[in-house]
């Protein structure tokens, strides 16, 4: 929705992008704008509402607890993966370190 508003011009002048919501004035810019503030909002209230533990990392995971091995986990500590797109999906039940994997 950022890069719609954004890139407007761009939009509006590209032969596929002219037909987006914004380029083609289906959408106001204004009522855009305050979607887009009142999705920000949303988000950061979800935030703090949801208070995951920001203090979490790799060295307080408790590996006995869960199916992952601390051998397994360590190639993806330094998160390499995210600078080449690849995914890590965190499968298991209530309880075996999922979010903290996550968090960390």
């Amino acid at each position: 929705m950022l890069s719609g508003l954004l890139d407007l011009n761009a939009d509006r002048a590209h032969s596929h992008k002219r037909l987006l919501p914004f380029a083609s004035g289906d959408v106001l810019i204004a009522h855009g704008s305050i979607l887009a503030l009142a999705l920000l909002v949303a988000g950061l209230v979800i935030t703090l509402v949801a208070r995951f533990p920001h203090h979490n990392g790799f060295a307080t995971v408790y590996y006995s607890a869960s199916a992952i091995s601390k051998s397994m986990l360590a190639p993806f500590i330094p998160g390499q993966f995210t600078q080449k797109a690849h995914h890590l999906i965190l499968v298991g039940s209530t309880g075996t370190g999922k979010t903290h994997i996550d968090i960390a």
